[in-house]
């Protein structure tokens, strides 16, 4: 393993274990077993490390990817990896990026995290468009917000519900919505 891999393994152990807003870089070097300096070198502040590791967690997410002309199959992947990395970090991160919603850590998610998985799924949507499978009225940033949205709206109303079986529903209400003539 590399040291930026120990370096992003351990910030993410400590995110799962504290949250955002007790990360230090001084835990996070102590934990991955390297010197302040080398981390300093790799990350200027505990926002810049928070993000990288939580993108570096999520480049499972992009499971979408392997289904590139089947637009339905290609939202499963993507909102089932979705939901069991935010599972796995916590959602008390995000919660803290959004109370300080012009502060680093948010602007850095954004792009590191939220812009790059938006980008590829709102291009499949355009290619389904282009292939005539998806109405051409439909907003693909807005169809994309709707699914990852159905995850918080869940977990603020504290409805318990499989994994699997959610992410298969919100995607065929979705799909509903989404198939020309509807």
């Amino acid at each position: 393993m590399s040291v930026e891999d120990r370096i992003l393994a351990a910030a993410l152990e400590l995110l799962e274990e504290h949250g955002v807003a007790r990360l230090t870089m001084e835990a996070t070097a102590e934990r991955a077993g390297v010197a302040k300096t080398t981390l300093y070198r790799r990350h200027r502040n505990a926002a810049d490390l928070a993000t990288a590791a939580i993108a570096h967690a999520d480049s499972d997410v992009d499971a979408a990817a392997e289904h590139p002309d089947d637009l339905r199959a290609a939202l499963l992947a993507f909102l089932r990896t979705f939901a069991a990395e935010r599972e796995k970090v916590g959602l008390d991160v995000l919660g803290a990026m959004l109370s300080e919603p012009d502060g680093e850590l948010l602007a850095l998610h954004r792009e590191r995290v939220v812009r790059p998985h938006r980008d590829r799924l709102a291009a499949l949507v355009v290619a389904a468009q282009d292939r005539g499978e998806v109405r051409r009225d439909v907003d693909p940033l807005l169809a994309i917000e709707l699914l990852v949205g159905s995850f918080f709206a869940r977990h603020v109303a504290g409805r318990q519900m499989d994994p699997d079986a959610w992410a298969a529903a919100a995607v065929d209400l979705l799909w509903r919505g989404l198939e020309p003539g509807t």
